[in-house]
């Protein structure tokens, strides 16, 4: 398919008709004017929305007043395709724009393949993919909009009796405290050296995962078999020592270990312990698993050792 095939002068023209009997609606518009294919409609798109910004007057006198005689005469045609439908103009137009990006860029990852790392070629392919996913938005909202969502919500876990609303991570006085954990949350678990954060960790995410919620553990301070051990070592109530060496003290031991380690087994839980991550790694790969296995909740040991750079921050 070529990229002119993805393109409509017309509805460019209804949305700027639209525009120019309704300047109001360029507050509500998510469409940018990289989205425009055309570029003289591209130009006075921009036109509009800076007037409309600097609180000018719009209508086809005062655009037309920025233009060349050329220009004067598409202006002058736009109002003739206005349109009520403009949302649904603006949605097929970003939708077009959306995947003529994507075609350029894919075409440039093809041809520039051959000559760059697999590394780089993975980033430039993750951000073809992160463009597919883009819609535009943004989290702004007013403020009134943000206290009625809240209100509302309060009013559901109300009404529920104060009932847990997150995922829980049975821990009792963990989960009093917290509620769970939310989508978009970060939650940091902060002590002491030696104190049982990673240990923490694993037991919620264990616990969580034995509920049903897909879990990921990102491993930067030991190997996924330590653990494993850890996590079977609570579970089992044998001591991580006979974990290392396999010196049990009795046979029903080991027979309790196998069974503990059956059961971590049967778990939607992912682990990646590549040494000396990155961010770039950690996010490539966490949007992997998130793709490939829809994971609710992941899990950092820790933080502080997942290497970054400048560009990083």
């Amino acid at each position: 398919m070529s990229e002119s095939r993805l393109e409509s002068v017309e509805i460019e023209k209804s949305l700027l008709g639209e525009l120019l009997m309704h300047p109001e609606i360029a507050d509500e518009l998510k469409i940018q004017d990289r989205d425009f294919s055309n570029n003289v409609l591209k130009e006075i798109f921009r036109r509009i929305i800076s007037m409309r910004r600097e609180g000018e007057p719009v209508d086809i006198i005062t655009v037309s007043a920025c233009f060349t005689n050329q220009t004067k005469a598409e202006i002058s045609c736009l109002t003739s395709f206005a349109t009520v439908f403009w949302r649904d103009y603006e949605i097929k137009l970003i939708e077009m724009s959306r995947r003529r990006t994507l075609m350029r860029m894919a075409k440039e990852i093809l041809e520039d393949a051959g000559k760059r790392s697999s590394a780089e070629t993975a980033d430039r392919l993750e951000a073809v993919l992160m463009l597919l996913a883009d819609r535009h938005d943004t989290d702004i909202r007013q403020a009134s909009e943000v206290v009625a969502d809240f209100l509302s919500a309060l009013e559901k876990k109300y009404e529920k009796g104060g009932v847990l609303d997150g995922v829980p991570t049975h821990f009792p006085c963990m989960d009093d405290l917290i509620d769970g954990f939310h989508d978009g949350e970060v939650t940091v678990i902060g002590a002491r050296p030696g104190s049982g954060k990673t240990a923490m960790a694993v037991q919620m995410a264990k616990n969580q995962a034995t509920a049903g919620t897909k879990v990921a553990i990102f491993s930067a301070e030991m190997s996924g078999e330590l653990l494993v051990a850890r996590s079977i070592s609570g579970s089992s109530m044998i001591p991580a020592e006979a974990l290392r060496t396999g010196k049990f003290a009795t046979m029903y031991d080991f027979d309790e270990v196998k069974l503990q380690a059956t059961k971590l087994k049967a778990l939607p839980i992912w682990i990646d312990d590549t040494p000396g991550i990155d961010i770039a790694q950690l996010e490539r790969s966490a949007k992997l698993l998130y793709r490939r296995n829809s994971i609710q909740i992941l899990y950092v040991d820790y933080i502080g050792l997942i290497s970054h750079t400048r560009a990083d921050m």
